[in-house]
């Protein structure tokens, strides 16, 4: 199915007329900034499509071939990932203090009994509940990521 729709995205670039004339992309090409090689390099590069990963390998792919459309896109790119990075440490700091929280309600119910091991196992659910939404709302979505290239496509003059 993926295939299907990147095969129709590649074949939509060449149907759909673009904003700029021919003789405007001839005229712009020579100085790199919008280069049809690379416009079609993104659209057929899969990973990039996909996730930030993707997106950063074909950014340093064309960083030295077009220096102005690097530079465009990433800073963008880099606060992406910052907040990609920040959501990670949130999910493995309060998984981990989630999962201990769990484990301490086993010698608790055994020496206490029931009540206080269950505010433990409670307290660790709410926990990992309660870091499972702070991590969604930080990590950024494939909106995100196709805001980006969509600048990306307007910087080429595809959009």
């Amino acid at each position: 199915m993926r295939a299907l729709l990147a095969a129709l995205f590649v074949l939509s670039l060449f149907v759909v007329p673009t904003q700029t004339s021919a003789q405007e992309r001839e005229d712009r090409e020579p100085g790199g900034a919008l280069s049809m090689q690379n416009y079609l390099a993104l659209s057929n590069d899969q990973e990039a499509q996909l996730s930030f990963g993707g997106f950063r390998s074909y950014l340093e792919r064309v960083q030295h071939e077009e220096p102005e459309l690097y530079s465009l896109l990433d800073e963008r790119l880099d606060v992406l990932e910052d907040r990609e990075t920040t959501a990670d440490y949130v999910f493995g700091f309060g998984a981990v203090i989630s999962t201990l929280s769990l484990i301490a309600a086993i010698p608790t119910h055994e020496v206490v009994g029931l009540d206080p091991a269950l505010g433990f196992v409670v307290g660790g659910s709410a926990g990992l509940l309660i870091t499972l939404i702070v991590q969604a709302i930080l990590r950024p979505g494939h909106s995100d990521l196709m805001a980006l290239i969509d600048a990306h496509d307007r910087s080429l003059g595809r959009r």
